[in-house]
């Protein structure tokens, strides 16, 4: 059998700092979504408007996420490009 050359990963170069405190995480988020926050919000009757088609695809999905299908998104008759996004039940 020919001789076989062995192949290992490098170990990572990194330091262990034990005198100081860890730099504070800057970007701070709920961790919640703003579409359930917002839906939460909403009592049955509220609605509002989407004035972009992503934006709608965006609430479509959130609302099937999070209000399984207690909501309504149609376009908005009176003003093209437009949707109307309500809460039903």
């Amino acid at each position: 059998m020919p001789y076989q050359k062995e192949y290992r990963m490098k170990a990572p170069q990194f330091k262990v700092i034990k005198d100081r405190k860890a730099p504070v995480y800057s970007m701070k988020s709920s961790g919640r979504s703003f579409w359930l926050d917002l839906f939460e919000s909403m009592q049955v009757g509220d609605w509002f408007l989407l004035h972009n088609q992503a934006d709608s695809i965006r609430a479509k999905k959130s609302a099937c996420k999070y209000l399984r299908g207690r909501y309504r998104c149609y376009i908005n008759p009176e003003v093209e490009g437009t949707w109307v996004f309500t809460k039903t039940k």
